[in-house]
């Protein structure tokens, strides 16, 4: 992606948008830095303008989050909503992941695919709710033939 390999005199910049780390004045650098900003855009209108590309970012966000979810004298509404911003993060790791993949499954499906692989993340009364909001994706069958 991005080599970021410096000369004397060149400065890294770090996109707040994107999260890639690139040399500022060297024309390859900031060749793939417009191409892989433009591919989070694109991801970004698709997906959700919550969606978060800077890895210290996502970690501050679940940080921040993981107290509520786990503390069990708290309203259920408020561990759940606590819970929906972690599963943002994961979700801007995965598309991230994907390459920025326009593909990627949206969110509502991707994190019901989670919850049916992870059932053991969060605590049992905040997984027994957010699989009913998130259920997890029917697959197709396919006709044989």
């Amino acid at each position: 992606m991005n080599s970021c390999a410096t000369l004397e005199g060149e400065e890294k910049m770090k996109c707040s948008l994107c999260g890639m780390v690139y040399v500022e004045g060297n024309k390859l650098d900031e060749q793939q830095h417009r191409q892989h900003c433009r591919q989070v855009e694109r991801c970004k209108r698709k997906f959700g303008y919550w969606l978060e590309a800077d890895y210290t970012a996502r970690e501050r966000v679940k940080q921040e989050n993981w107290p509520a979810v786990n503390d069990s004298n708290a309203d259920l509404a408020s561990r759940i909503a606590a819970t929906k911003e972690i599963l943002k993060m994961w979700f801007s790791r995965s598309v991230g992941e994907s390459g920025w993949s326009l593909t990627h499954p949206e969110f509502r499906k991707w994190t019901g695919m989670f919850l049916q692989n992870e059932r053991t993340v969060f605590p049992s009364e905040v997984f027994n709710q957010l699989v009913k909001i998130y259920p997890a994706p029917r697959l197709r069958k396919r006709k044989a033939g």
